[in-house]
């Protein structure tokens, strides 16, 4: 295993394999180790590394609407679902190269298994989430939640690896 990949995992030894493999991993293929600069502030939802080496993490199943989203994400998911869904491009969708391809083979995953792909890695403050990976997965199931088309239904709950602060109400920045 690449160095960066080593030092990551010493650096948080809270997370779970999944959650590092899903979710940080790909950061340090996109951006590399440390994580320093505008791309690992993205990643890191505007939260510092030391905040994350604090987070526990539990695997669960969740219930997850727009209102329970925090304002980062709910902004986030909007985009997606603006271009997506409505055809009006934004800087979210625009930002990621692939995200139509991306939105448009999750939909088909969730139509035809009723169904997201992977579990998502979500962070829990002040009873809302803001989505550190899967994105685009949760646009998918945020727009067949308000589609009234019966083909549309998408089992919940959903799987997710939520992290929390123990002891902790919230964050500002």
């Amino acid at each position: 295993m690449d160095d960066s990949f080593q030092q990551a995992r010493l650096l948080l030894p809270n997370f779970p394999d999944e959650v590092l493999t899903s979710w940080i991993d790909k950061c340090i293929r996109k951006s590399g180790w440390p994580p320093t600069g505008i791309e690992w502030d993205g990643f890191l939802l505007g939260r510092p590394l030391s905040y994350w080496q604090k987070i526990e993490w539990k695997y669960t199943e969740i219930y997850l609407t727009m209102p329970l989203l925090g304002d980062r994400s709910r902004f986030t998911i909007q985009c997606l679902i603006d271009a997506h869904v409505n055809n009006r491009p934004n800087i979210v969708s625009s930002y990621v190269h692939d995200s139509r391809t991306r939105f448009l083979y999750i939909m088909k995953y969730a139509l035809d298994n009723g169904t997201i792909p992977a579990p998502l890695v979500l962070l829990k403050e002040n009873n809302q989430y803001e989505v550190a990976e899967g994105n685009h997965r949760v646009a998918v199931l945020i727009a067949l939640q308000s589609s009234k088309s019966k083909q549309a239904e998408i089992v919940l709950p959903q799987q997710a690896w939520v992290g929390k602060m123990k002891g902790f109400n919230g964050y500002k920045l």
